[in-house]
Parts: C-alpha cells; structure tokens; sequence
C-alpha cells in the first residue's frame, strides 16, 4: 500500500508502565512525562499530523496510597486540561487469597474468630491493555490515523499488533506502527521494542522537554516523606542538576518512599 502525503497519527500511553521506565532510563522521580508534547515531538521530527493523544492511568486507592491517589488525581486532571484522552480506572481493595492449605485454615480460623483479612490493592492492568487495544481497533476502523505510536516496548501489545496489521491488508490501507519508549544504553543495552513495529528510542534530551511541571500533593499519610525533601518536582535543566537530584533520591529512607520502580501488578502504583 503506498503511504499517503499527510500522515495521521494518534499515540496511546500506559502512564503507569511509562513512568516506571522513564525513572529508571533517566531517574525522573515523579510522573512527569507529557504524551501530548512527547507526540508532538515525534511527529515534528517525522511530518506527521497529530490527532490525538491517548493515556490510561491506574489510580490506586486512598487506603493503599494516599500520596500516589492524589497524585495520580492531579496528572488526571493536567492531561484533561492539556487536551490528551484520558482513561483512568479506580483500583479497589479485594480480599487476599490462600495461595496453600495451611494458609487457608489460618485464615479460616481467623474468620471464625471474627479477625478482619488482610486486603491488598489489585492493579487492573488488564484492563489497561484491554482498553487501549480496543481504542486501537476503533481509530483504525473509523479512519481516523494513518500512524499509531504506543509508547512501551512491552511484548504484550505483539499481539493487538498483529491484529491490526491483518485489518490494514484486509482494508488495503496504509498503516505504520511505531514502538517507543525511554531508552539508554547504559540502562537497557540492546533492549528491542515491541515485535513487528518500528522501535524509536527517546533520548533524554527529547524527554525533558516533553515534561510538566508537577504539583505535590496534599496527604496526611505521606506528610514525613514530602518534609524530608520529596516536594515538588521539575526537571532539571542540566545535568548536573539531574545527577544532584538523583543523589538526593538516592540519600532518602528507602523505607518511607513508595516503590516507584518495582514492575508489580499489585503494587497500585
């Protein structure tokens, strides 16, 4: 199929997935990361016309994390503002569940005892990557781009992939898939993108300036943390300003901080 003159392009982002993998490419210690200015970007450099620009956030509950439900409330509400789709899910607690036998009979006994269970917080990654497959389907299927960016590298998304590239054959319309995602080699190596799509790594350069300012948030839980100099945050303009903030990061109680970077479906976070 012969590419069109004017190409159209819409992005989808898992904020959650994106933030973890900015952190850890470039140590940005809040979720900063704009996709709207990360899409434009991208599409300046490439002649592309942006249409859209789609995220999808976990938020976990106040009982889990206070600090991480309002500050997932506030980039809601910064995504809104700047015009990006934003499709957030409310985590909800859910009773934890015997993985053996005599786990089973502790927690029987508690129950028989009137004991209340532990409850853990379940992040509805599936319904993240359900959600934004289906938005996929349905812009391609309208007409509505040309291009589609997904910001992950992830291998999961192989398989919406595939899926999309039959519909375009069927159809006989051009359709370009791009994977990117934050990348250095010092971090990642040699690490490839999503299977069957054209892989754009983003360079720290391009990433700190497709970044908000973010606000803190107000919690009473997390009061400690915000005190002893997790406050506001912007990114640094240079880099020793970068390397600076990263030793502070580094310097704090890792017991007081929430697990930013650990790739745990339940961690709410």
């Amino acid at each position: 199929m012969q590419e069109p003159e004017n190409l159209r392009v819409i992005s989808y982002m898992d904020v959650q997935w994106f933030f973890r993998a900015a952190k850890f490419a470039y140590g940005f210690p809040l979720p900063n990361s704009n996709p709207l200015k990360l899409t434009n970007a991208l599409a300046a450099e490439n002649k592309w016309e942006v249409v859209r620009s789609r995220a999808y956030i976990d938020v976990p509950s106040p009982d889990e994390s206070e600090f991480w439900h309002n500050l997932w409330r506030i980039r809601i509400n910064d995504f809104d503002n700047a015009g990006i789709a934003t499709t957030h899910f409310i985590q909800r607690n859910y009773m934890a569940v015997a993985v053996d036998q005599n786990r089973s009979q502790s927690n029987a006994n508690n129950n028989q005892q009137g004991k209340t269970l532990p409850k853990v917080c379940v992040r509805s990654e599936h319904d993240v990557f359900a959600t934004m497959a289906m938005e996929m389907v349905s812009d391609f299927l309208q007409g509505n781009m040309d291009v589609i960016v997904i910001f992950s590298n992830e291998r999961k998304y192989g398989v919406i992939v595939d899926y999309l590239r039959f519909l375009a054959r069927k159809q006989d319309r051009y359709l370009k898939i791009v994977s990117a995602y934050p990348y250095t080699y010092e971090a990642h190596g040699k690490q490839a993108g999503i299977d069957r799509t054209d892989w754009l790594r983003i360079d720290g350069e391009v990433m700190r300036t497709c970044t908000d300012f973010v606000k803190k948030p107000t919690t009473t839980k997390n009061q400690q943390l915000l005190d002893r100099g997790y406050a506001d945050v912007q990114v640094p303009s240079t880099l020793e300003d970068d390397e600076r903030d990263s030793d502070r990061d580094r310097d704090l109680d890792q017991d007081s901080l929430p697990d930013q970077g650990r790739d745990d479906s339940n961690s709410g976070y």
